[in-house]
């Protein structure tokens, strides 16, 4: 109780590792940076993550009917967002609180990766930003009998995503999936959305651009509205004819 803590020489005061944490009684001070980690709350109680946690620990403290994991600041580093095998089926709400998630991990595949069958997720209310190949992807990794198709449940909701490659993706061999994506922006340096799986995609008064495609669907239903919906590609524009591979049903240009 009423106990400073004061790093010298630039450090912090506390370093937490591996998956190690904090419980805080103030929000704010949870929010303070401690090491590389960053800060949440789950079910009222704010924590302190260490390193190499994972927002997927935060998800951990969820109970089996889940509930909302609140970011309480800005986090930049090489954590990506991953599920494991006790978060299937349970359904969680990432509130990014005005806050971005940068992921800096370039050699990734995304900053949000839904690698798990039967995921039920809503993402509101912040940025997620990505240097790998995609801001969000969903595939499936090493399920073995777990697999059950996929069946995502996805919804992004008032929630900017930025990528210096391609926004937003589902493994086109997965089927099942339902995503919304509403009252938010992907930018993209190639595709915004590339949208090759069995499912639905619903954009809602969302701006997605792409440098390259702005949205690329190869599979699923798809349904666009909203007044605020714009979807744009910025390279020079192409041709059907120049793009489209015909049988094999291969983009092989964009524009």
């Amino acid at each position: 109780d009423n106990v400073t803590l004061t790093g010298g020489s630039g450090k912090a005061a506390i370093e937490l590792q591996n998956k190690a944490r904090l419980v805080y009684t103030n929000e704010s001070k949870a929010a303070e940076r401690l090491g590389t980690g960053y800060a949440v709350t789950v079910g009222g109680t704010n924590y302190a993550f260490g390193i190499s946690g994972g927002l997927d620990s935060a998800i951990d403290l969820l109970p089996d009917e889940g509930g909302t994991v609140k970011l309480l600041g800005d986090y930049a580093g090489t954590l990506q967002i991953k599920f494991g095998r006790k978060h299937d089926n349970k359904p969680v709400v990432l509130d990014l609180n005005g806050n971005i998630f940068d992921c800096t991990y370039a050699t990734g595949t995304a900053a949000l990766l839904l690698d798990r069958p039967n995921l039920k997720l809503t993402v509101k209310n912040g940025t997620i930003s990505s240097t790998a190949d995609y801001v969000v992807y969903g595939y499936l990794d090493n399920c073995g009998a777990d697999f059950s198709g996929y069946n995502l449940k996805l919804t992004l909701d008032g929630v900017t995503l930025k990528g210096t490659k391609s926004g937003f993706s589902i493994n086109g061999t997965l089927t099942g999936n339902e995503t919304v994506i509403k009252n938010s922006t992907i930018e993209a340096a190639d595709t915004g959305i590339y949208y090759p799986a069995a499912g639905t995609l619903a954009i809602e008064n969302s701006k997605i651009t792409g440098e390259k495609l702005g949205v690329a669907i190869k599979g699923g239903a798809v349904n666009i509205s909203g007044d605020q919906t714009k979807i744009v590609a910025t390279a020079e524009k192409k041709e059907p004819n120049d793009y489209y591979g015909g049988g094999s049903g291969a983009i092989t240009a964009e524009g």
